[in-house]
């Protein structure tokens, strides 16, 4: 749209970012394990990176993107790393794709949709 986005806090808070293929492939466990029956688990890559992290992935793909700094939205909780140990012992959940093998096939798979027919 041609507008910066803004990081704010600069970037600097921390999420655990997941493709949704690991997503997919921990819920296929989930449902394929009977030590699963009414158990919570943290579907997550298991290590939380920080938003200009992301930030730096977009604009190598997109170099017109332009990111400012902002002030860090207090209504906003802090996040960060979520624990996976669980999803790992019971269902043996391991994910494959770390932050920048899935921005890559997310941009990748972004790139190849015409959102023109798409909105027709």
């Amino acid at each position: 749209m041609g507008k910066e986005s803004v990081l704010e806090g600069g970037g600097e808070d921390r999420l655990d970012f997941t493709y949704l293929d690991d997503l997919v492939a921990g819920i296929i466990l989930v449902l394929s394990e009977k030590r699963a029956l009414n158990q919570i688990f943290n579907l997550t890559y298991g290590e939380s990176r920080t938003i200009r992290e992301l930030a730096s992935l977009i604009e190598k793909q997109f170099p017109g993107v332009k990111f400012e700094e902002g002030p860090w939205n207090k209504n906003v909780p802090h996040r960060g790393t979520l624990d996976i140990s669980k999803a790992r012992d019971i269902l043996g959940y391991v994910p494959k794709s770390p932050l920048e093998d899935g921005m890559e096939q997310y941009i990748d798979w972004y790139r190849s949709i015409d959102f023109a027919e798409i909105v027709k």
